[in-house]
């Protein structure tokens, strides 16, 4: 059984094998993408303000993604039907984007889920 005293690096191992190829994303993807943006977001600005994700999605990612759709929406619950659906093939593209943001930024993350974690 995995510690899961610091679930940030749990919810990156998940993205890792869903971009990968060695998962398929699920029903905690969406939670799993928003908690890691939230988690890198505030450590890197301190002033814990309402839209500080928004604001690193939009600085850090291509806006023209679901990206933003989906950690608001599916990571809380809630899906407006005006929406376009977001697929498995959307879930593992933003997956490969968090990741390679990760890789960029805080390589040795990515490392660790690799050698350390099932």
């Amino acid at each position: 059984m995995h510690s899961q005293s610091v679930p940030y690096i749990h919810h990156l191992n998940d993205l890792c094998k869903i971009s990968e190829g060695k998962e398929k994303p699920s029903h905690t993807t969406a939670n799993s993408i928003r908690h890691i943006l939230e988690s890198i977001s505030k450590f890197e600005n301190l002033q814990l303000t309402k839209d500080v994700v928004k604001g690193y999605v939009k600085e850090h990612f291509n806006t023209n993604t679901k990206i933003y759709n989906l950690i608001n929406d599916l990571s809380h619950g809630t899906w407006r039907g005006e929406q376009e659906s977001i697929s498995e093939s959307d879930f593992i593209e933003l997956c490969k984007a968090v990741v390679k943001h990760i890789e960029y930024k805080f390589k040795n993350q990515v490392e660790y889920c690799k050698t350390k974690l099932p």
